[in-house]
């Protein structure tokens, strides 16, 4: 008889959109086995590690230019290739993650890496994820977006400083929708 694979990782993406953990949903966190909860928020910005003790998460996001909510405090995301994500979220939202010490925080501006030249974007809940790669991270960044007008405008822009276009673009394969928009401005497009 075959034997069986046991399955040890489950990859569930869950948009809360302002909602908070049900208490059953924060007790099975923190209980359970680590759990990976990715910030989508337009108030994002990146830091090396080394220096991301010398100033608070609020301080450095104002640093930043973002101006916290009364309601807002900013959380520092894991590290990921020498960089940490501090984004804004609800205080309710702070103070939850806190509770849940298995719960690892991560930035979708640090979602993957890219180790040849070139642009990743990523569209999730209204923001526009753009990090650019030219033998490292060189560019990183999020912008709220509305519509396709939006999307061109920004990236257009970047391209103007970064060449971007005459680059490849990669993109996940939930945004098919954003590669479609891709393939009039850039060179080649990936959705991998």
């Amino acid at each position: 008889m075959g034997h069986k694979p046991t399955l040890q990782e489950v990859s569930i993406r869950r948009v809360l959109d302002g909602h908070s953990f049900s208490e059953a949903e924060r007790e099975h966190l923190v209980q359970d086995a680590p759990a990976e909860v990715y910030i989508a928020s337009p108030k994002s910005t990146l830091l090396p590690v080394e220096i991301v003790g010398n100033a608070t998460p609020d301080e450095w996001l104002r640093a930043a230019g973002y101006a916290l909510g009364d309601d807002e405090v900013a959380i520092c995301s894991a590290p990921n290739d020498g960089c940490v994500a501090v984004v804004a979220v609800s205080r309710l939202l702070a103070q939850t993650l806190a509770q849940m010490p298995k719960v690892v925080v991560r930035s979708l501006l640090l979602l993957d890496t890219v180790a040849e030249r070139g642009t990743v974007l990523t569209l999730y809940g209204g923001c526009l994820y753009v990090r650019y790669y030219d033998g490292g991270l060189r560019f990183a960044d999020v912008v709220e977006v509305a519509s396709d007008a939006d999307i061109c405008y920004y990236l257009q822009r970047i391209d103007e400083v970064y060449n971007i276009y005459n680059i490849g673009v990669r993109i996940t394969p939930e945004n098919r929708g954003l590669a479609a928009l891709c393939r009039r401005h850039f060179k080649r497009v990936i959705c991998e």
